[in-house]
This record gives structure tokens, sequence and C-alpha cells, in this order.
């Protein structure tokens, strides 16, 4: 994905972290973080920042943020996802962050959207192997 926009992804995960889940829903939703981090920048040199935040010793959560420098989600996009509907006034621009969101449901997790100047950072809450065994 970085080569297709010109961008930079950096990964910051330690070896030996694992979540269990669903392969396909994880890559997607990841992919489409990174890549709405990446379309969106605007810069000549977009950069998404993918990192393990924490994972929590009592539930066993493990935290994820994925950081970008665009503009940031639009309030409407996000109104929608807090919702769970659309209407003809009120819409996403498109299924990405659906997708997304659904991804993230699917696998007992959260997600929720932390907009600054500067970026949008998407953090992942995911159940670890003992929560999904």
């Amino acid at each position: 994905l970085a080569d297709e926009y010109g961008g930079e992804v950096r990964i910051d995960v330690p070896g030996g972290v694992e979540v269990r889940a669903d392969p396909v829903i994880l890559d997607r939703m990841f992919r489409n973080l990174v890549e709405n981090g990446l379309e969106h920048d605007g810069d000549d040199a977009p950069s998404v920042e993918v990192r393990l935040a924490e994972i929590d010793p009592e539930t066993g959560r493990a935290t994820f943020e994925v950081r970008d420098e665009g503009p940031g989600i639009p309030d409407h996009e996000l109104a929608v996802l807090e919702t769970g509907e659309e209407t003809a006034l009120e819409h996403g621009s498109g299924l990405g962050l659906w997708l997304i969101e659904w991804g993230v449901a699917s696998l007992g997790g959260e997600i929720r959207f932390e907009i600054r100047e500067g970026g949008t950072t998407a953090v992942l809450e995911l159940p670890d192997a003992s929560e999904r065994a």
C-alpha cells in the first residue's frame, strides 16, 4: 500500500504478540485503516503508523493504534457510525469505515476514532488469545 500511495507505513508491534481472530477480517480492517490514512493524507509523502499501545494484563485485551496525518474523518461520517444507520440526509461516503466497524465488532472488539489537528488515530481494542480460546 505504501508504494501505491508513495508513502510510508511504520509498524511498531513487538514480535510474539498474537491476537486469535479470523486473519481475513484482521487483514481487511488494518488494510482499510492504512489505505484510508495514506489516501486522504494530502501530503506528497503520506505516512501511517500502526502500533501496539498496550495489552491489558487484567482483561487480556490488546489495544492497537493506527495513526495518520490526514485532515481527519468528517463529523458526518463518524455520526453515521455512532448511530448505526444511514438516512437520505446523513450517510457515509463509502463502505470502508463500515467494514472496519463490522470487522471489529465481529471479533468481539471495539473501535473509536480520535480526531486531532494533523490527523486521526483509530484505536482498536481486540480480545487476545485467552478471550478467544
